[in-house]
């Protein structure tokens, strides 16, 4: 923040507390937003890793090795991938209220 100027510098402090509230409201919880896309992913992973495993080594052992591998690597992918946009959200939002409240926000 650029309190230079700012006729709202002395309420600074208060604004970015209620401001990281309503943004976290906003945004959702980003623990809450990375599990429940890590599960799906998971999910759809083990799925298709089970299809390919099946299809390329033709056996039950196949098709669990491969559901094996999706599962972790699309729970990964999309924990990641639901974080950083939820952090995105988070950052939009927080950014917003603090100008809306007449805070000049640099970045």
């Amino acid at each position: 923040m650029d309190t230079f100027g700012n006729s709202r510098a002395q309420y600074l402090s208060r604004d970015t507390e209620e401001c990281r509230a309503l943004a976290m409201r906003a945004s959702g919880s980003i623990s809450e937003q990375t599990s429940q896309a890590a599960v799906t992913g998971g999910l759809l992973g083990a799925a298709s890793g089970a299809a390919i495993g099946s299809i390329a080594g033709g056996s039950r052992s196949s098709a669990g090795r491969g559901a094996a591998l999706g599962g972790v690597t699309g729970a990964m992918a999309s924990g990641a991938r639901a974080s950083a946009q939820t952090e995105a959200e988070f950052q939009r939002a927080f950014r917003n209220c603090l100008r809306q409240r007449g805070h000049n926000v640099i970045n």
